[in-house]
């Protein structure tokens, strides 16, 4: 990082001959970045280009998004619950993975095909798997 004489901060590249992961993964233990960046001087960041396009286009569809309200926060399971949803994600994105290419490839009847569909995740769990994110969330609107 570089404080540029207006007073905003710059973040530098890696030195000529190394990509940003090489020099990172050669100066950082882990995968974070070792520096901090305190909370006024957020705002004087020198956004490079790929972000300055990225936070334009967020403004641009920004009248389109929901409220934040309305997004699904992140969510803290017990142990006993991320074990169970372990198994359950992995049935259930099987099993919808394994339907979805079966009505592409054979052009099957979605509307015809959708209840047993829905029986069949009943049998492999989405009921449980729906309990375990409303217990989590039930969990996380007490605390807030």
């Amino acid at each position: 990082m570089q404080r540029l004489p207006d007073g905003k901060v710059d973040f530098l590249g890696p030195p000529e001959g190394l990509n940003a992961n090489e020099w990172r993964f050669k100066n950082s233990p882990a995968l974070g970045w070792p520096y901090a960046l305190l909370q006024d001087e957020r705002m004087n960041v020198v956004l490079a280009p790929q972000a300055l396009r990225k936070k334009e286009r967020y403004e641009e569809l920004k009248p389109f998004l929901p409220p934040v309200e309305e997004y699904l926060p992140v969510l803290s399971f017990t142990a006993d619950e991320e074990s169970e949803l372990a198994i359950l994600v992995t049935d259930i994105n099987d099993y919808f993975n394994q339907q979805y290419a079966n009505w592409i490839t054979q052009g099957l009847n979605v509307r015809e095909a959708w209840p047993g569909f829905v029986e069949q995740l009943e049998k492999i769990g989405i009921a449980r798997y729906v309990e375990i994110y409303q217990a989590a969330y039930d969990r996380y609107a007490a605390a807030n």
